[in-house]
């Protein structure tokens, strides 16, 4: 018992040090190891804001929404994911069934979360007027 409480200290320590090194892949699977998931996920969440490239992004949040026990992380995951979606969808208009439908499903879903502004962006995209 005493040999797995150590083990598990010294890696969230160990992941506590990579975070503030800026060693972000390191301290998810460090964070992970210990089993403090929501430390993972917090991490790549926090990672995601400060990520310019939209498809890197994409993969961050996808990984912290599949990472996540915890509800509000996910919710919060998700969230994001479907703002993401909106936001490609501007700079690249859809033009396949595939990313119509992607985009129809992030508008779906943030309406359900309460943030009907971005959903109305989608649904502009979409043309989709009762939505």
């Amino acid at each position: 018992m005493w040999s797995w409480l150590s083990r598990a200290f010294r890696s969230t320590g160990a992941a506590e040090r990579a975070e503030a090194e800026g060693r972000f892949e390191d301290a998810v699977r460090l964070y992970v190891d210990a089993g403090a998931r929501e430390e993972a996920v917090r991490v790549l969440l926090a990672v995601s804001e400060t990520t310019r490239a939209l498809e890197a992004r994409r993969s961050l949040l996808t990984r912290a929404a599949t990472l996540s026990r915890n509800d509000a992380q996910q919710v919060e995951a998700r969230r994001r994911l479907a703002r993401l979606t909106v936001d490609e969808a501007e700079d690249d208009p859809p033009r396949t069934d595939d990313d119509r439908r992607a985009l129809a499903d992030a508008a779906r879903a943030l309406e359900g979360l309460g943030e009907h502004g971005d959903a109305a962006r989608a649904y502009v995209m979409l043309e989709d007027r009762e939505g």
